[in-house]
């Protein structure tokens, strides 16, 4: 998958589902950008200038729903944080890049409780199906996050690419393969990631930008899965992403943590529960799972 930038589009509201899938394949094309390691000062000045305009512009085409209306909202308001800019690099290797790793942006961290574990040797499958590998350029594990989102940006491309085609069942395969992804992958982690990015940022104002790219990925996958079964216009797409990810995390009763936002005791239910179970398992630090509810809104 080749490094590519951010690119204006001029896109009218669309009346076909082609057009809707280009708009996905946009935001998720632009958000990969923006998650990789800020080198590039073009690409810092396109997050500056034209990533919200871009964004918007999709969701208009997307039918402009208010759950993203309001996280791209936050996300312009951190942007436009004097000095902004100029502080991404910085925080990005701070959060990211710098021992001792404040946060983890490798999928298979948080699934697996480990680097290269079960769920990312199914996702390099899936890249190898579509006859896609992680470029020598790229110097990170394949399950890294702007990966994910440029490998969902080639599903979403191929699937409008079909469907101004007139190849459903292509369409279908691209959309199913996107589906797949949002309840293993996007779904698993994604929020756990938005949280702990905000929870230890230190009002860094990188940070803040940064938990507000995280926290857009996780409304666009919440509502996603909706559009797909609309895409398919069948009732027998399967279970809803978050059915199929309790299917796959074995059931765990609730446990009791301590927040690694504001070190009060609290108690994790569901698959977080499921997921900080595997981590402690694994004699891997869990705090990024466990944040409470009061912690996680604020």
């Amino acid at each position: 998958m080749a490094a590519t930038a951010l690119k204006r589009t001029s896109t009218r509201p669309p009346a076909a589902p082609a057009q809707r899938a280009q708009a996905r394949a946009a935001c998720y094309l632009n958000l990969a950008q923006c998650l990789r390691p800020p080198h590039d000062p073009a690409l810092v000045a396109a997050m500056g200038s034209d990533l919200v305009p871009d964004l918007r512009e999709a969701l208009v085409t997307l039918g402009d729903p208010p759950e993203l209306r309001e996280s791209v909202r936050r996300l312009e308001q951190a942007l436009a944080e004097p000095g902004a800019g100029d502080r991404l690099l910085r925080d990005y290797t701070w959060l990211f890049l710098t021992p001792p790793y404040r946060v983890d942006l490798n999928a298979g961290l948080y699934l697996d409780g480990a680097l290269m574990g079960p769920s990312v040797q199914q996702l390099v499958q899936l890249y190898r199906r579509h006859g896609v590998e992680k470029g020598s350029a790229f110097h990170d594990l394949p399950d890294h996050i702007a990966l994910l989102l440029e490998f969902s940006a080639m599903l979403w491309a191929k699937a409008a690419e079909s469907l101004q085609g007139g190849d459903r069942t292509q369409a279908e395969s691209m959309l199913r393969d996107q589906a797949w992804l949002l309840a293993r992958h996007y779904l698993g982690w994604m929020s756990t990631l938005a949280t702990r990015i905000d929870a230890v940022g230190e009002g860094r104002t990188g940070a803040t930008v940064y938990a507000g790219l995280t926290a857009l990925v996780t409304a666009i996958a919440e509502l996603e899965f909706a559009d797909i079964r609309h895409l398919l216009a069948a009732e027998d797409t399967g279970p809803t992403p978050q059915a199929m990810v309790r299917q796959e995390l074995p059931p765990v009763p609730p446990r009791q943590a301590v927040c690694g936002g504001c070190g009060e005791p609290f108690t994790l239910q569901g698959e977080r529960a499921a997921i900080h179970a595997r981590l402690e398992e694994a004699g891997l630090d869990a705090s990024h799972v466990a944040i409470c509810k009061r912690c996680g809104t604020g």
